[in-house]
């Protein structure tokens, strides 16, 4: 084995071994509880919705789903998806 392969192994079994550590540490405790997501963005709205990214964007275009446009980012209410899946016949507008 060469100098360089030795140096470098030995690197690859130190960084696993300090990824496989900070598996074993417990994770910060916090006070505040978990916050709930009241936005998606559009690709997240359609996992959710169980339909493709492309038609998703489509019904955002021709507001079939109402979303919230920040500068170039559109985004998605958890509340209108909840509408959605609780009743797909009533399309909140």
């Amino acid at each position: 084995m060469t100098p360089y392969a030795q140096t470098t192994s030995a690197r690859l079994r130190e960084s696993s071994m300090r990824r496989a550590s900070e598996h074993l540490t417990s994770p910060p405790t916090r006070s505040e509880p978990a916050t709930v997501r009241r936005t998606y963005s559009v690709d997240e709205a359609a996992a959710i919705l169980g339909i493709s990214r492309t038609t998703a964007y489509q019904c955002v275009r021709t507001k079939e789903l109402p979303s919230l446009r920040f500068r170039g980012r559109i985004v998605i209410s958890a509340a209108v998806i909840d509408a959605l899946l609780e009743d797909p016949a009533s399309s909140p507008q």
